[in-house]
Formats: C-alpha cells, structure tokens, sequence
C-alpha cells in the first residue's frame, strides 16, 4: 500500500510517495527532463540535449499525470517520474535538463520497507539551458542512512541567482548583484583555504536569502490579491454591462409590438 500526499509549487502538483515495499520513487515537473543513473551504471530517462531516451533500469521511466478533483480548476501540470521496485545499492545520479525558465520542485521517495524510508524534497529554478545534478544514495542495510545533496558550485549558485531574477523572485536587480558578490567573495576565502569563514559567510547568505524570499512572498501575496479584485470588479462591470444590454433590448423588443399590431391593422383595414 502507498500513501500519496498532493502538494504544489508555481502550479506544479507532484505526489510525494511513501512506500511499504523497497523502492525508490522520482517525481519531477513535467517541464523537466531528466537522466537517473544507478550504482551499476544504467540509465533511465530522457536527455534532450542529445534527444536520447535511455530504459536500462526495468523501463521505469515516465509521465505520470492526475485529473482535478475540482471540476472548475484545471487538471494538475503532469510530472515526470521514475519509479524502481528493485533498487540496487549504492549513489545514484540524478541529471535535470530544463525546457523553459520556471521553478520546479524534486521530490524523492526512498524506501526499505515497513516504517524504514526517507523523503527528500528540493525546489529550484531552471532555464531552458539549464543542467542541474543531484545524488543520492540506497542501502538495503538496516540503520544505514538515506541522503540527497543538490551538487553546486559557485557558477551554479549565480545561475540560480539569475534565474530568480528573471522569475521576480529575488528583488530588484542591486540585490541580484549584491548575490553574486558575495558568492565571489565565498569562492575566494574557500581558495585561501579559510573554510571556517567561507562558512560563516554561507550561513549568512542563507538568512539574507530567507528573508528575501519572505520579502517576496509577501510581495506576490499582494499582487496576487490585488489582481483578484480587479478580476472581481472587471467581472461586475461586465456583468451590469450585460444587464443593461438586455434590458435595453427587452425595451426595444416592447415598442416594436405596437408599430406591428398598428401596421396589421392597416393591413386589415385595405
């Protein structure tokens, strides 16, 4: 038996999986393409910079869609998922290709068994150029712990930077900038080999980052709502204007019975 939990991130809905059996569960965005690769070298997934499909673990790739419970909202954007009820152990590599600027969310379900998984969950941005890797890892092994990392560097976290910006996620652009320095100025202490301070400066860029994302979040909260009422006063405007047209044809329609009964009259009279 699995349990299914819906959550949603920019209009994306994906299922986060936990499982009974020993398995290991992908969901990704639809407008993500990805490459899996197992500790034993074989790939599942689909590379469109090379426009290659690989099925080498048990064609276990594929899309995976649901339909609206709501019959007024628009089905769920599908996600591209890959499932393995054989996993072998070891690291896996996850490889995402994106098709379009957007966010996405990665959700992986790892499991030994009864009461003994793990779910990860990771939200990004991605271009339509975009690579993005992850590893994590699967131990038959009762008591060995599940991971999953996001592989980054200083390139990485710049495009990311660039990408919220794009998305008006970030700010204004002086923030975008400021970023970026400061991941300049990371780089450089992990190169002198001062590690202690190059973390303390990641820690605050972390809290700077939270509060610009709550900043954001407010920011869009505001927006969004804002727009529901100009949606909601276009709609009366449209909806009194309509009014008013039906009235004003029900009028017309009323002083044209006269004039034909007058004209038939005439008619009658000849």
């Amino acid at each position: 038996m699995r349990s299914i939990a819906f959550t949603s991130f920019v209009g994306i809905l994906l299922a986060v999986v936990t499982s009974e059996a020993q398995d290991i569960i992908v969901h990704v965005s639809s407008h993500v393409e990805y490459v899996i690769t197992d500790s034993r070298g074989r790939r599942t997934g689909f590379d469109p910079v090379l426009d290659r499909s690989y099925s080498e673990i048990n064609n276990s790739y594929g899309v995976s869609s649901i339909d609206s419970e709501d019959p007024n909202m628009e089905p769920p954007e599908p996600v591209n998922e890959f499932m393995s009820n054989d996993p072998v152990d070891g690291t896996y590599h996850l490889k995402l290709f994106g098709t379009k600027l957007a966010g996405y969310r990665l959700v992986t379900g790892i499991s030994r068994g009864p009461g003994d998984g793990k779910t990860f969950e990771f939200i990004g941005v991605i271009d339509s150029n975009g690579v993005q890797e992850y590893e994590f890892n699967y131990s038959s092994i009762p008591g060995v712990p599940f991971q999953a990392t996001k592989s980054t560097n200083g390139n990485i976290l710049r495009q990311d930077f660039e990408n919220c910006y794009r998305l008006k996620l970030l700010g204004n652009k002086s923030v975008y900038k400021e970023f970026s320095n400061r991941i300049s100025q990371i780089e450089r202490r992990f190169g002198q080999g001062d590690s202690s301070k190059a973390y303390e400066e990641l820690k605050r860029l972390g809290r700077q980052l939270k509060k610009v994302k709550e900043e954001t979040e407010k920011k869009l909260k505001e927006e969004a709502e804002e727009t529901l009422v100009e949606v909601g006063e276009k709609k009366k405007e449209e909806k009194k204007a309509v009014g008013e047209l039906s009235q004003k044809m029900g009028i017309d329609q009323e002083k044209k019975k006269p004039e034909s009964k007058s004209n038939g009259e005439n008619r009658d009279k000849k």
